[in-house]
């Protein structure tokens, strides 16, 4: 745009996107057919005895092959920046995490003849600057995807690809062809890792003595036996044995517990109120109760003669009262018998 250069259009991206996804399938398909027939014409060759043509042709077939795989990459890239579209319209930097992503396809836009690549160059150089394409080129060893770097390269096959490929074509298409003139693959071998010993520094220490003719010592100092930090181990406090209780401690818990089982025993037996005193105690057996005395002082006026005339009145005073019942308990009739004699005794 007058001559300033096209400025950045997200929908334009977006758009050539899906298009560079849709060429890369069809050229991917275009390319598997050449592959295939060209390995086709190189059994012919083999069979033929050509080798030295086979060998060219398969130069080419190789390349071919780098170059579909590199397709696929490149069509991976292009859906996932299609998806991301709405973060680099959002950041006015690169994001981190699509930075191989950029670079990748702005390194395969000039190797790789694709018309869309090309556009979405311009538009990643309109968001990010001129210069991202010199940048994408300085650093195609850390930035960009190694596969890429490798395979899009301008250099010869080696000679070891070149046999194994013309050993698989003549298996595939039953040609007998042995390749002795060809070297085999180098075998893979893991080497072991060689052990580094470090060694400490020798110190140059001069002698006493201050000689011209004689060398210094060399002092080398013993070696140092590094010890291992002893893990540490969590502490636990040391538990003391139960002390077996002594005979007072025994006595007293069982005190305790006998004062507890009848204060259970307590609250468990219901409290009735206590009977009361009877007159008659049925375990005195044949015992007599026991009756007021006769007073002998004055009552009422009456002088002891009243109650004690003579003597002779005393001889008339009945026997004390025994109950002729074997129950204990005395006779109503008796009582009243008793009663009536008394009365005559004391002239009442």
């Amino acid at each position: 745009m007058f001559g300033f250069g096209s400025s950045y259009d997200s929908y334009k991206l977006k758009v050539q996107l899906k298009l560079a996804v849709s060429r890369i399938q069809i050229l991917k398909n275009k390319k598997a057919n050449i592959v295939r027939d060209e390995k086709r014409n190189v059994a012919e060759l083999l069979r033929n005895k050509n080798e030295e043509s086979a060998r060219i042709r398969v130069e080419t077939i190789i390349r071919d092959e780098y170059l579909i795989e590199c397709f696929q990459i490149i069509e991976v890239l292009c859906e996932l920046l299609h998806a991301r579209i709405n973060l680099i319209n959002a950041t006015t930097e690169m994001p981190l995490e699509m930075k191989e992503s950029i670079f990748t396809l702005v390194y395969s836009s000039q190797r790789v003849q694709i018309p869309e690549l090309e556009q979405i160059k311009n538009q990643l150089k309109a968001k990010y600057g001129k210069g991202l394409e010199n940048e994408a080129n300085c650093h195609c060893s850390t930035h960009v995807n190694p596969k890429i770097v490798h395979k899009l390269s301008y250099a010869t096959p080696d000679p070891s690809i070149i046999f194994q490929t013309l050993s698989e074509i003549a298996e595939k298409f039953n040609v007998d062809w042995c390749g002795s003139d060809y070297p085999l693959p180098p075998p893979q071998l893991i080497m072991p890792q060689p052990i580094i010993v470090q060694q400490q520094p020798q110190i140059l220490q001069p002698s006493p003595q201050i000689i011209h003719h004689q060398q210094p010592q060399i002092i080398q100092p013993p070696p140092q036996i590094i010890q291992q930090p002893q893990s540490q181990m969590p502490s636990f406090p040391i538990m003391s044995p139960p002390q077996q209780p002594t005979f007072s401690q025994i006595q007293h818990q069982q005190q305790i517990q006998q004062q507890y089982q009848q204060q259970q025993q307590q609250q468990q037996s219901p409290q009735f109120p206590s009977a009361p005193p009877s007159f008659y105690n049925n375990n005195s057996g044949n015992q007599t109760p026991q009756f007021p005395t006769i007073p002998t002082n004055n009552i009422n006026g009456y002088g002891n003669d009243k109650f004690n005339n003579n003597n002779n009145n005393n001889n008339n005073i009945p026997p004390p009262y025994q109950p002729s019942s074997d129950t204990g308990y005395p006779d109503y009739d008796e009582l009243t018998a008793r009663f009536e004699a008394l009365k005559r005794s004391n002239d009442f």
